[in-house]
C-alpha cells in the first residue's frame, strides 16, 4: 500500500492514511542511531507499526540498507566506527533507491559532526530533521546550539531550511514549539504536540525515525514525501497529546504513555485532533518574480505580459504602478488576481497596502519610507506575504524575521526603472546583507537579464531574483522568463 498524492495530502485523512499504510505494509526501517535512545527509537517505531532493526557493524549496515525499505541516519553519540557505518549505509540506501532520514544531532557546535553532517549531503537524503540551529549550520547559516539544543526558533531557520532543500533535493523539517516542514517553496506548519515533551531525551530522533517508517510507504514525489514528514510529526505529537490527556505524572510517564498512545492511536483521534496544514503566508517560492510596471510595458497588456511571464515560469507576480490614479490601480490588481488565483501564482502589491487589502491579494512589498511591516501584519493578517526592501546592511539587519518574509536587495547593478534607486550594490554588496540577514530569503533585484544573472549567481547564495525591465519590455516575455528561471534554479542547485 503506497500513500498517493492528491487533495487530502495535507489533512487529518491524509495523516491516518499514512499511519494505515505503515500498519499494513509494516515497512523494515534500518536505525542507525545513538546509544542514548537506541530503544526508544525501535519502542517508537513498533508502535506506529513499522519493523525496525539496529545495527552498529558496518558491514551488516551496508548490506541490510540495501533491503531496507527506509533508513534513518542520528548523529547524536557520533564516532568514526559509526560514521563509516552510516555513510556506507547512505551511499547504499541512495543507489538502491531507499528512502533515507539524516537527524544532524548537534550540527553546528563541534566540528567533527558538523564536517561529517556536511558529508552526508552529498549522499542526497531523502529527508532532513533537526532543530533549528542545527538546519541553519548545515545551510551555512549558523554555528550556534546549546550542546544538542537549539538555541533559535523554527521561524529563524526557515529561509535556511528553504536554500538546504533547494540545494540538496532533501525535505527539511524543522522542530520546536511550532514545526515548520519545507521542500524550499512550499512549507507546511505542525501546531500539535505538549511542553513537555521538550523534557524527554530522544523525542526529535523518535520523530526522525517516524519520519522514515512514513516515507517507506509513500509516494516518490517531492508532494508526498513533504506530507510524509509533516504526518510523522503529526502522529507523534498528537500522541503526546492523548499520553498527558489520559494522566501522566512527569516526563518519565508520558514516554512510556505517549508510546501507548501512538500504539493504540485511529484516524478518529487524529480526525479530532491533528492541527496542521501548508501555511499561506510560507508557500512563497521566490526563484523568480515578474515586477510587473504598466508604465514600461511595451507591445502588450498588463494582462498578457503576466499571463506569458508565468507561462514561462515566473513563481509570483508583484506589481507596481507609481501613477496617481488609485482607482485604475484597483481595476488592474483585481484583473490580475482573478488571472493568477487559478494559477496558484501569489499576487504581491508593490507599496499600498489599502489596495492589497480591497483585492485579497496574497501580500504587500514594501520599501523603507512605507508603512512599517508590522502595522502591515495587524492590517493584512497573519496569512499574508510581507516583503521589504533593504538597499544596505544596516536597513536588512533592522528586519524582524518573524514579521517580515523575505527580502527585496538591491539594485545589485545600475537599473533605470526606478529614478530614486540607490547606488548598485554588486555580488559583494547582496553577500553582506546575505550574511546579516541570513535567516529570511533573499530576492535580488536591479539590473537582471540573462548577461548580468550568472555573474550574481555564481558569488551569493540567494533565492530567487525579481526581474522588471529584461521581461516588461521583451520581445518574448515567456520565453526570457524560462531562459531566467533555467538560469536562477540551475546555478542555485550547483552552488
Amino acid at each position: 500500500m503506497i500513500v498517493a498524492t492528491g487533495a487530502d495530502l495535507f489533512d487529518a485523512a491524509g495523516t491516518a492514511a499514512t499511519l494505515a499504510a505503515v500498519r499494513d505494509r509494516r515497512p523494515l526501517v534500518l536505525s542507525l542511531t545513538n546509544t542514548v535512545v537506541a530503544n526508544l527509537t525501535a519502542n517508537m517505531l513498533l508502535a506506529i507499526g513499522a519493523s525496525p532493526v539496529m545495527l552498529e557493524d558496518e558491514g551488516e549496515a551496508v548490506e541490510l540498507a540495501a533491503r531496507a525499505d527506509a533508513l534513518v541516519i542520528n548523529l547524536g553519540t557520533l564516532n568514526n566506527a559509526s560514521a563509516r557505518a552510516m555513510e556506507g549505509a547512505a551511499n547504499t540506501a541512495r543507489h538502491a533507491g531507499r528512502p533515507w532520514v539524516l537527524d544532524p544531532v548537534g550540527a553546528g557546535v563541534l566540528g567533527f559532526r558538523t564536517a561529517f553532517a556536511q558529508r552526508l549531503l552529498a549522499l542526497r537524503p531523502t529527508a532532513i530533521k533537526g532543530n533549528a540551529s542545527e538546519v541553519a549550520a548545515l545551510a551555512g547559516a549558523g554555528t550556534s546550539g546549546h550542546g544538542v539544543d537549539s538555541v533559535a526558533q523554527p521561524h529563524e531557520a526557515l529561509g535556511p531550511a528553504r536554500r538546504l532543500a533547494t540545494l540538496t533535493g532533501a525535505i527539511v523539517a524543522v522542530t520546536g514549539p511550532v514545526d515548520l516542514v519545507t521542500d524550499g517553496a512550499r512549507v507546511v506548519e505542525v501546531r500539535n504536540g505538549h511542553p513537555l515533551m521538550g523534557r524527554i531525551t530522544g523525542m526529535g530522533c523518535s520523530a526522525a525515525a517516524l519520519m522514515s517508517a512514513c516515507l517507506a510507504v509513500t509516494e516518490d514525489s517531492r508532494p508526498a514525501r513533504l506530507a510524509a514528514l509533516a504526518h510523522a510529526l503529526v502522529l507523534l505529537e498528537v500522541s503526546a497529546e492523548l499520553a498527558v490527556a489520559r494522566g501522566i505524572s512527569g516526563p518519565a510517564s508520558l514516554q512510556a504513555g505517549l508510546i501507548d498512545a501512538l500504539s493504540t492511536l485511529d484516524e478518529g483521534a487524529i480526525l479530532a485532533s491533528a492541527r496542521f496544514g501548508l501555511s499561506p503566508r510560507l508557500g512563497l517560492d521566490p526563484t523568480l518574480c515578474l515586477v510587473a510596471d504598466s508604465a514600461i510595458i511595451k507591445g502588450r497588456t498588463l494582462a498578457e505580459l503576466v499571463a506569458a511571464a508565468v507561462a514561462g515560469g515566473a513563481t509570483m507576480v508583484q506589481l507596481r504602478d507609481k501613477r496617481d490614479d488609485a482607482r485604475r490601480f484597483v481595476e488592474d490588481a483585481r484583473h490580475l488576481h482573478e488571472l493568477l488565483v487559478p494559477l496558484g501564482i501569489p499576487l504581491v502589491i508593490n507599496d499600498r497596502v489599502d489596495i492589497a487589502a480591497a483585492v485579497g491579494a496574497e501580500g504587500i512589498h514594501l520599501g523603507q519610507s512605507d508603512l512599517p511591516p508590522a502595522d502591515a501584519r495587524r492590517i493584512l493578517g497573519d496569512g499574508a506575504i510581507i516583503g521589504m526592501s533593504v538597499t544596505n546592511e544596516a536597513e536588512a539587519a533592522a528586519v524582524d524575521p518573524a514579521i517580515v518574509d523575505y527580502l527585496g536587495v538591491g539594485p545589485v547593478f545600475a537599473t533605470a526603472t526606478k529614478s530614486d534607486a540607490a547606488a548598485p550594490l554588486g555580488a559583494a554588496g547582496v553577500a553582506a546583507i546575505r550574511a546579516r540577514a541570513p535567516s529570511l530569503p533573499l530576492m535580488a533585484i536591479g539590473g537582471l537579464n540573462a548577461e548580468t544573472l550568472p555573474a550574481l549567481l555564481d558569488t551569493v547564495p540567494i533565492d530567487g531574483i525579481a526581474v522588471v525591465s529584461a521581461l516588461c519590455t521583451a520581445s518574448d516575455p515567456q520565453a526570457v522568463a524560462a531562459q531566467l528561471r533555467a538560469l536562477a534554479e540551475g546555478r542555485r542547485r550547483a552552488t
